[in-house]
Protein backbone atom coordinates (compact mmCIF):
# COMPACT_ATOMS: atom_id res chain seq x y z
CA UNK A 1 0.00 0.00 0.00
CA UNK A 2 1.58 3.33 -0.99
CA UNK A 3 2.04 6.01 1.63
CA UNK A 4 -0.28 9.03 1.39
CA UNK A 5 2.74 11.36 1.37
CA UNK A 6 6.00 11.49 -0.58
CA UNK A 7 9.34 13.10 0.18
CA UNK A 8 11.27 14.83 -2.60
CA UNK A 9 14.81 13.45 -2.78
CA UNK A 10 16.35 16.85 -3.37
CA UNK A 11 18.11 19.03 -0.80
CA UNK A 12 18.23 22.82 -1.02
CA UNK A 13 21.02 23.89 -3.40
CA UNK A 14 22.00 27.13 -1.68
CA UNK A 15 24.29 26.95 1.33
CA UNK A 16 22.08 29.50 3.09
CA UNK A 17 19.26 26.91 3.19
CA UNK A 18 21.34 23.73 3.34
CA UNK A 19 23.43 23.67 6.49
CA UNK A 20 24.53 20.11 5.70
CA UNK A 21 26.99 21.49 3.15
CA UNK A 22 29.07 22.85 6.03
CA UNK A 23 29.58 19.38 7.53
CA UNK A 24 30.11 17.16 4.47
CA UNK A 25 33.62 16.27 5.68
CA UNK A 26 32.20 15.20 9.06
CA UNK A 27 29.79 12.79 7.34
CA UNK A 28 32.70 11.25 5.46
CA UNK A 29 34.97 10.98 8.53
CA UNK A 30 32.27 9.57 10.81
CA UNK A 31 29.65 7.92 8.60
CA UNK A 32 27.87 6.16 11.48
CA UNK A 33 27.39 9.25 13.67
CA UNK A 34 23.91 10.71 13.84
CA UNK A 35 23.32 14.42 13.41
CA UNK A 36 20.39 16.22 14.99
CA UNK A 37 18.96 18.82 12.60
CA UNK A 38 16.07 21.21 12.37
CA UNK A 39 14.23 20.82 9.08
CA UNK A 40 11.58 23.06 7.54
CA UNK A 41 9.30 21.30 5.06
CA UNK A 42 6.73 22.48 2.54
CA UNK A 43 4.60 20.94 -0.17
CA UNK A 44 6.34 21.09 -3.55
CA UNK A 45 3.61 19.43 -5.59
CA UNK A 46 0.33 17.56 -5.36
CA UNK A 47 -0.33 14.41 -7.38
CA UNK A 48 -3.75 12.93 -7.98
CA UNK A 49 -3.74 9.15 -8.33
CA UNK A 50 -6.97 8.11 -10.01
CA UNK A 51 -6.13 4.39 -9.78
CA UNK A 52 -5.88 4.19 -5.98
CA UNK A 53 -7.96 5.26 -3.02
CA UNK A 54 -5.29 7.73 -1.89
CA UNK A 55 -6.68 10.59 -3.97
CA UNK A 56 -4.37 13.60 -3.76
CA UNK A 57 -0.86 12.84 -2.51
CA UNK A 58 1.44 15.70 -1.44
CA UNK A 59 5.15 15.63 -2.21
CA UNK A 60 7.04 17.31 0.60
CA UNK A 61 10.34 19.06 -0.03
CA UNK A 62 13.05 20.15 2.37
CA UNK A 63 12.97 23.94 2.34
CA UNK A 64 15.67 24.51 4.95
CA UNK A 65 17.90 22.16 6.98
CA UNK A 66 20.25 23.14 9.76
CA UNK A 67 22.39 20.71 11.76
CA UNK A 68 22.56 21.39 15.48
CA UNK A 69 26.22 20.90 16.34
CA UNK A 70 26.27 22.16 19.92
CA UNK A 71 25.72 19.12 22.18
CA UNK A 72 23.48 20.90 24.70
CA UNK A 73 21.31 22.39 21.95
CA UNK A 74 21.17 19.03 20.13
CA UNK A 75 20.01 17.34 23.34
CA UNK A 76 17.21 19.92 23.76
CA UNK A 77 16.11 19.51 20.13
CA UNK A 78 16.16 15.70 20.46
CA UNK A 79 14.06 15.94 23.64
CA UNK A 80 11.57 18.26 21.90
CA UNK A 81 11.36 15.75 19.04
CA UNK A 82 10.69 12.86 21.43
CA UNK A 83 8.03 14.91 23.25
CA UNK A 84 6.32 15.74 19.94
CA UNK A 85 6.35 12.06 18.95
CA UNK A 86 4.86 11.08 22.32
CA UNK A 87 2.03 13.61 21.84
CA UNK A 88 1.40 12.52 18.23
CA UNK A 89 1.40 8.77 18.93
CA UNK A 90 -0.07 8.84 22.42
CA UNK A 91 2.74 6.51 23.52
CA UNK A 92 4.60 7.79 26.53
CA UNK A 93 8.23 6.94 27.20
CA UNK A 94 9.21 5.43 30.51
CA UNK A 95 10.84 8.01 32.77
CA UNK A 96 14.62 7.82 32.82
CA UNK A 97 16.11 6.81 36.15
CA UNK A 98 19.76 7.70 36.66
CA UNK A 99 20.97 4.84 38.86
CA UNK A 100 24.35 6.51 39.39
CA UNK A 101 22.77 9.39 41.30
CA UNK A 102 20.37 7.21 43.35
Amino acid sequence: MPLPIRLAARLPKKSQENGLLAIVADFLRRPHDEVIAVVRLRTTKKTTDFESDDGAVPTIGIFDIEPILDEASAARVAEASRDAKDRRTGVRRLPFVDEASS
